[in-house]
């Protein structure tokens, strides 16, 4: 669905740590399952404008990837599954 927008899709946990600080530092906009790889906000450059998590209800009111967004500068925005 993401790609007909442009988006490319990647599993960063199949990358080293160095690809990883690179392509989450040069992203603009980041979309995804809630889940590891998004504590790779920290990483988040300033060309990132938005990221979308979605995420069962259950974590509604977890505030762990809200944080490291709010440390790096991101505007995060869930969707409640």
């Amino acid at each position: 669905m993401l790609a007909r927008l442009g988006f490319c899709s990647v599993t960063p946990e199949s990358h080293s740590l160095r690809v990883q600080v690179s392509m989450w530092s040069s992203a603009r906009i980041v979309a995804g399952a809630t889940g590891a790889a998004w504590t790779n906000l920290l990483f988040a450059g300033a060309q990132t404008l938005t990221g979308l998590i979605w995420c069962p209800s259950a974590f509604r009111d977890s505030p762990v990837f809200s944080n490291l967004a709010h440390i790096s500068g991101v505007k995060l925005r869930y969707h409640i599954l």
